[in-house]
């Protein structure tokens, strides 16, 4: 045998010294594991962030399999035993994956960081290893990011909270009376001896039926749903989110703790239980992700990647992607959501660079576009300070036909106008817009917010409610 292989290849120490000599040095890891994703499998795309070699299953043993066997192994190999090899080869890949899991689906999370506590299991749908941390007694509390109206504004606002007879609402309306006034908001109405708190009508279904066309939510396999648009059985849309995560988002920027109490037919649940569902059903192609980014980042940290029903592992680095990637000219409020949340995901990422929330060369795309979006909005800004649906036109050189007849409209100024001013308050201090700008906008909030009347709020409420609270900052 010996005398046929130095015949046919040449000796066998010549044979390995060649072979080490072709063979590139084996790239080293990343140190952070990269999520599997719709966008990303196995590695992050060249235009984010460096891809890594080793991040699926079967790279990883045959790293660990190359670096083990001698080079005799390879010897063989290259002189024509390669069936009987990869036999030899398969068997010393189970033999290292089952001594220590190292191609496990669930090692490919950042398990080199604590445990997040009941809040951010989401029951028990996020990790595998949920049942260790289940005895925690961690329980979180997301920061509030968002500040109600002043005292002194609220007051002159407070008879929105003054319900006509009879008048029902809508989940967006209520979580913007929130957004408004705070989670201590009440209303009242003549037919109605008590006031209820705007939380409860939310998140109870025994004053549900008094404001809301029908409850809000329903119970699934996997927790709690606050019921989506166009969903089955929903003949009323005022019974529904109006975007995907409405109700969890909101809830976040407020600080509603995990631990809220959701009350479907006599069963207490809990806010954890919606976030779950969400996750199960999570995939970063879905619509409206905005939404679904903010609640992430209030409720999922200090983790930074979660996995669906189907085992599917996302990041926020999918997220942050997918967002970049958006059509504004077609997302909700002139995709102001869209920019507000890539802020706050850069913002976070800045204040926990240490947890790696998001890869280094995502949070730079993400800083270069917002920058980019910064500079087209001082260009666009209407000479009277405000902003029209038309402010998007230099950075993608056109409007739809419906954008183009109602750009200007007064409705449409207040929409755009308040939102613009929101996520100019998220941005870091380098990439705010200059202070001709900001000044300019300020007047311009302070004059329509002194003539803004309270009878006209409900027909206007998601423009009214933006607007009065970028005017009181």
């Amino acid at each position: 045998m010996a005398a046929f292989l130095n015949q046919r290849n040449g000796t066998l120490a010549d044979r390995s010294v060649k072979r080490a000599i072709a063979l590139p040095p084996s790239p080293a890891p990343d140190s952070r594991p990269r999520a599997r994703s719709d966008l990303a499998r196995g590695r992050v795309p060249d235009s984010v962030g460096a891809p890594s070699t080793y991040n699926c299953g079967a790279g990883r043993v045959w790293k660990r399999a190359r670096e083990s066997v001698p080079d005799t192994f390879f010897a063989f190999w290259n002189a024509g035993w390669r069936v009987p090899m990869v036999l030899i080869a398969s068997a010393i890949a189970l033999v290292f994956g089952y001594l220590d899991q190292s191609f496990a689906p669930d090692r490919r999370t950042h398990s080199d960081r604590p445990p997040a506590g009941k809040d951010a299991i989401a029951a028990g749908i996020l990790f595998r290893n949920s049942h260790q941390m289940a005895h925690e007694t961690t329980d979180r509390k997301p920061q509030a990011v968002h500040r109600p109206l002043p005292t002194t504004v609220a007051a002159s606002r407070a008879g929105l909270l003054r319900l006509a007879p009879s008048q029902q609402l809508s989940v967006s309306q209520c979580l913007h009376l929130m957004l408004l006034f705070g989670t201590q908001a009440r209303v009242s109405r003549q037919d109605h001896p008590d006031e209820v708190k705007v939380i409860d009508i939310v998140t109870d279904d025994r004053f549900a039926g008094d404001f809301l066309p029908s409850a809000c939510f329903v119970t699934t396999t996997f927790g709690v749903r606050f019921v989506a648009p166009m969903s089955p059985g929903v003949g009323d849309s005022r019974g529904s989110e109006a975007h995907r995560d409405q109700v969890l988002a909101t809830f976040g920027v407020l600080g509603i703790p995990l631990t809220q109490r959701i009350m479907i037919k006599g069963a207490a649940h809990e806010l954890k239980e919606a976030l779950a569902d969400s996750i199960s059903a999570f995939h970063s192609a879905q619509n409206e992700l905005s939404w679904t980014a903010i609640a992430y980042l209030s409720y999922v940290l200090p983790r930074t990647d979660w996995k669906n029903r189907f085992g599917d592992i996302y990041s926020f680095d999918d997220i942050a992607i997918a967002l970049l990637q958006a059509d504004l000219r077609v997302s909700s409020c002139g995709g102001t959501h869209v920019l507000q949340a890539l802020a706050r995901l850069l913002a976070v990422s800045r204040e926990d660079e240490d947890e790696g929330v998001l890869n280094a060369q995502v949070a730079h795309s993400i800083e270069s576009r917002l920058r980019g979006f910064v500079d087209a909005a001082e260009c666009s800004q209407l000479p009277d300070g405000s902003w029209g649906a038309d402010w998007q036109v230099s950075v993608f050189g056109h409007l739809s036909n419906e954008l183009i007849e109602t750009r200007h409209a007064a409705s449409v100024k207040v929409l755009m106008t308040g939102h613009m001013v929101e996520w100019f308050n998220m941005l870091p201090c380098s990439l705010q817009p200059t202070e001709l700008t900001t000044t300019r906008v300020r007047e311009w909030l302070r004059s329509w917010a002194e003539s803004a009347r309270n009878e006209n709020y409900w027909d206007e409420f998601c423009p009214y409610t933006h607007a009065f609270l970028a005017a009181a900052w």
